[in-house]
């Protein structure tokens, strides 16, 4: 099988800051860090669980779960919670 440039996750839209601020503590919000796992130990957004972007294809489905039966967004952060 070649391999392809096309995007692991497909296109999704934007979340603001602003957003997803207001959305905190939203059960249907799966917040997830892509950053090394190193950094995540150092800081991250609160509820936020790590999956290095390394990671998404052996570890995606372990910690995302099966997105058939997702019933809540996902989104996915790659810069300091600041």
């Amino acid at each position: 099988m070649a391999a392809t440039n096309a995007p692991l996750l497909g296109t999704a839209p934007d979340i603001s800051r602003q957003e997803l601020l207001a959305r905190r503590g939203d059960p249907n919000l799966l917040l997830v860090d892509v950053l090394p796992r190193e950094s995540f130990l150092d800081s991250h957004l609160p509820g936020a669980v790590s999956l290095p972007v390394a990671d998404v294809p052996a570890l995606a489905r372990t910690v995302l779960g099966d997105p058939s039966e997702a019933s809540r967004e996902i989104v996915l952060y790659c810069a300091s919670p600041t």
